[in-house]
């Protein structure tokens, strides 16, 4: 077996993880986040698709912030949400001056977007964050279908009803904070 399609594999399966802990509002998801974030954006540039491994490194900045953040309000969540607005900034503009001639700057721009921002919401506890990922699932399913990466399209596919599940949980945790 390639080693590469072997940290696919393993980076799939823990990223699959993470997605199945964070539905359920479990902080080590967010560990788990960083470890697959780390795995994907090895096999994304080895690939040569850097713009999904800036994406990779990014979302990984992104958890190391949410595991910061869990359990914290107030300045500190207003600090973070501004560091993690930065670096998902600098991610996305990156990522648009890296693709100009890739074949693939439509999907690659779009799932850059919707995972970064989506990590933002998810890391505060907003439910248009797991919406967002939803819809990331979706177009990273094409996408990674195209560059060959069976088993990273295969864990976006599995990984849709854990967005589901997760958008219905944080739905309905706010909707009862909110009452």
């Amino acid at each position: 077996m390639n080693f590469y399609v072997a940290i696919e594999i393993i980076g799939s399966l823990v990223y699959l993880t993470q997605k199945i802990l964070l539905s359920f509002s479990k902080r080590v998801g967010w560990v788990l986040g960083i470890m697959g974030s780390a795995a994907f954006a090895t096999v994304t540039f080895h690939k040569g698709s850097y713009a999904y491994g800036i994406l990779e490194v990014t979302s990984g900045i992104i958890f190391f912030f949410g595991l910061i953040l869990w359990g914290k309000s107030g300045a500190k969540e207003k600090w973070m949400t501004f560091a993690m607005s930065t670096v998902a900034i600098l991610g996305i503009i990156l990522v648009s001056v890296l693709n100009l001639g890739s074949p693939n700057w439509i999907l690659e721009t779009l799932v850059v977007i919707l995972f970064a921002i989506g990590a933002i919401f998810l890391v505060l506890k907003k439910p248009i964050g797991w919406f967002l990922y939803g819809l990331g699932h979706l177009v990273l399913t094409i996408y990674a279908y195209q560059l060959g990466t069976y088993y990273i399209m295969i864990l976006q596919v599995v990984s849709l009803p854990f967005a589901f599940i997760g958008y219905r949980r944080f739905g309905l945790v706010n909707l009862v904070r909110y009452y």
